[in-house]
């Protein structure tokens, strides 16, 4: 145990060390850009700044919230600044390493642990918070984008991502009812990993609460439309044309993106399908 602690403070250090010479470097790499970022704030609507600022923070109470109704789906309450906490730690480290976006859901669990969760418990509640940010992003996107796609404001582009993520979703529900029925998952799981059979009876074990469950998809929706807004509030801070359409396919692009590609978040190209699909509306 002693080795293991030993271990994780050694990893959380060169994390650390990771982070400030990543800061440190962007920073000096970056300072015609950042002067120029200074100007376009200097110069933009200060009323729709603060406004987005608004919005940002209601944005990481919600994701904390979301967060805490994963947990509570499946049976623990966890305060809501350790879950938001949660987040802002995972989001800061799934720009760094490869497919972030899940593979952060497997880091910084001991102040959850410290609660008397299990550790396949935190994964399940993760991965339940990891799915429904899926789901509820396809659930926006399809009226979205077919709406577009008739007023012509939309490619074949769009739906193939719409529909790379639908079948991801599709994927992940096959899997995930083979597992709890012990079927073709289950053993193929237990073939090459036997000594995961007792975790494995843990996740199936869990009992899932609809009612938090509900909660999760409903708050994970309204995350979508605070993120559509910070778009929309943004467009208007430089005095750019906007709409709701516009704001919403930027923020569902730049998603779709995301899932296509997920090993390039923090390299740009979620900011350059944003900026792509801006530009062309």
């Amino acid at each position: 145990n002693l080795i293991g602690e030993n271990r994780k403070i050694i990893f959380q250090f060169l994390l650390a060390i990771l982070f400030i010479t990543l800061g440190a470097w962007f920073i000096k790499h970056e300072q015609t850009e950042l002067g120029e970022v200074r100007q376009v704030l200097l110069s933009s609507k200060w009323q729709y700044l603060a406004l987005g600022m608004l919005v940002t923070c209601i944005y990481l109470v919600l994701q904390g919230i979301m967060y805490k109704m994963a947990f509570a789906a499946v049976g623990k309450n966890i305060p809501l600044s350790v879950t938001t906490l949660l987040f802002l730690k995972r989001n800061l480290i799934s720009i760094f390493i490869p497919a972030g976006g899940v593979t952060s859901l497997a880091f910084f669990t001991g102040e959850i642990e410290k609660t008397g969760l299990s550790k396949s418990k935190i994964h399940f509640a993760s991965s339940i918070y990891g799915f429904v940010g899926i789901l509820t992003v396809v659930l926006v996107a399809v009226p979205a984008v077919i709406f577009a796609f008739i007023e012509g404001k939309s490619r074949s582009g769009e739906l193939f991502g719409l529909a790379v993520m639908a079948m991801l979703i599709i994927t992940l529900a096959f899997l995930y009812h083979s597992l709890i029925r012990k079927k073709h998952v289950y053993a193929l799981i237990l073939k090459f990993f036997p000594s995961s059979e007792v975790y494995l009876e843990d996740i199936i074990s869990h009992k899932l609460n609809i009612k938090y469950l509900g909660l999760t998809i409903l708050v994970s929706l309204l995350i979508d439309i605070s993120c559509i807004f910070m778009v929309f509030t943004a467009l208007k801070c430089l005095g750019y044309p906007a709409s709701v359409l516009i704001a919403m396919l930027g923020y569902l692009i730049s998603v779709l993106s995301l899932f296509i590609s997920p090993f390039m978040r923090g390299l740009g190209a979620v900011e350059v399908s944003m900026a792509f699909i801006l530009i062309r509306l």
